[in-house]
């Protein structure tokens, strides 16, 4: 029994076999056993029989006790991952949409861990309880802190679904925003390079480099807030807006930027 691990029928058969051993050896005979002229006395082998079946039991025992420390502390490892993860506030829309698929997978993890509550811990304190086995007051505190997870998982999850979806209509009108100041963007863009085609004179080109460098930073800044609201856009669900100005904008600049 030592040396493997057993299934909880295969432990609780195991002790109920030494207590009943124990038993059984002070049963078996009296304590002064008559032999002609001598008398065996026979109580200290008895009792060193019955101790040893009984050590033996509480050896069994133990190892339940072992086994459940252990898958306690794996369930509430588990639990204080979900608790932590659910609490944590999102700073964009890509956070967002992972927490609510993290949501849905919180369903089926809870109710694994569910089963192991039921089967694996509870399962243990019920048999050490047929087998007038205590748990350690240590242990005892561990393991109903695990069981009173469930409920305190409960109420973050039932708060995270609603701070999701309050931060899910937080960042799409943030979207809507970014989107609208990236067109008013494009439209002062395309008056400033149109009063770079303005130029009357080739030597002005020079004082106006600086100009446009910036204009192009600026179009290559915006072509990245431009993937990047797509691609929120499409984390939404909604349609791409699309932004033909940039190809023109780009166009129109690229004789100023190469001259």
């Amino acid at each position: 029994v030592v040396q493997r691990k057993c299934t909880l029928p295969q432990y609780q058969a195991e002790i109920s076999k030494w207590k009943l051993q124990a038993e059984q050896v002070m049963l078996a005979t009296t304590s002064d056993v008559p032999c002609h002229l001598l008398v065996v006395r026979c109580a200290e082998a008895q009792g060193a029989l019955r101790d040893k079946a009984q050590q033996l039991a509480a050896g069994v025992a133990s190892l339940i006790i072992k086994e459940l420390e252990q898958k306690t502390a794996a369930i509430g490892g588990e639990y204080q991952l979900i608790f932590d993860k659910l609490q944590t506030d999102s700073t964009n829309a890509e956070e967002v949409v992972a927490m609510t698929e993290y949501l849905a997978s919180c369903e089926g993890l809870m109710a694994s861990l569910q089963q192991g509550i039921d089967e694996d811990l509870q399962g243990r304190i019920d048999l050490l309880g047929e087998c007038a086995y205590a748990l350690p007051e240590d242990v005892f505190s561990e393991v109903y802190s695990a069981i009173s997870w469930p409920g305190r998982v409960k109420k973050v999850v039932a708060d995270a679904v609603k701070k999701q979806e309050e931060d899910k209509v937080e960042f799409q009108e943030q979207l809507k925003a970014d989107r609208e100041k990236l067109s008013e963007d494009l439209d002062e863009w395309d008056k400033e390079i149109t009063a770079l085609s303005k130029l009357g004179d080739i030597s002005d080109t020079e004082v106006n480099a600086a100009t446009v460098t910036d204009l192009q930073a600026k179009l290559t800044d915006g072509q990245a807030r431009m993937e990047l609201y797509n691609s929120r856009e499409e984390l939404f669900g909604w349609e791409l807006t699309e932004y033909p100005q940039f190809s023109d904008l780009s166009k129109a600049l690229e004789p100023h930027f190469t001259l």
